[in-house]
């Protein structure tokens, strides 16, 4: 069971996860907001966790042109983190909360990490922007990878350099056509 606040559309099978760490460079934080922006524009939903740094990037960057889920480590009422309420709101309003737990449940780390598997089970494709090597986004792309979805990493952090070691499409920032990866999301 998953509680929702605002709409999920069936266009929302259509999705694409975005996710990274809480703590990104600032190059992590524009690619995130730029993948984030192309992919809505291109008819794509936009997953992510609601955290600080990537995940509130790539749904900042969806909500500029398209719709954005965001899957929560608390109940709905329960906005986590609270600096997030503002872009909360904008979210129901272009797309929908959700969360497995009751509607007034605090966040606590395992809840954070349960939530992983509902991000990648509501898309097609994960995409790491920047992680550690130990971190909640490797936890997302190994679910994503076990539901058969595809992941994809940017370059250039250690856990990105660690999925791509094992076998996770490399996205070139420089040489990015947003066209060509939406379809293959889509597909």
């Amino acid at each position: 069971v998953l509680f929702v606040r605002g709409a999920l559309k069936p266009d929302d099978a259509r999705a694409a996860a975005i996710v990274g760490t809480r703590t990104p460079s600032e190059t992590a934080v524009e690619t995130a907001t730029t993948l984030g922006r192309e992919l809505a524009a291109r008819g794509l939903t936009v997953v992510s966790g609601l955290a600080l740094g990537v995940d509130a990037a790539a749904h900042r960057g969806a909500l500029e042109t398209g719709r954005t889920l965001a899957v929560l480590g608390s109940g709905i009422r329960f906005i986590h983190p609270q600096e997030h309420t503002e872009l909360a709101e904008e979210i129901v309003g272009q797309g929908a909360l959700l969360s497995e737990l009751h509607p007034n449940t605090p966040p606590r780390g395992p809840q954070l990490m349960a939530r992983d598997r509902i991000v990648s089970g509501l898309s097609r494709a994960v995409i790491v922007v920047e992680a550690g090597e130990k971190s909640g986004s490797l936890d997302t792309a190994a679910k994503a990878k076990k539901q058969g979805r595809l992941v994809f990493a940017v370059p250039g952090s250690a856990g990105c350099e660690q999925l791509l070691a094992g076998g996770a499409r490399r996205l070139e920032w420089g040489s990015l056509e947003f066209d060509a990866l939406a379809d293959e999301i889509a597909r």
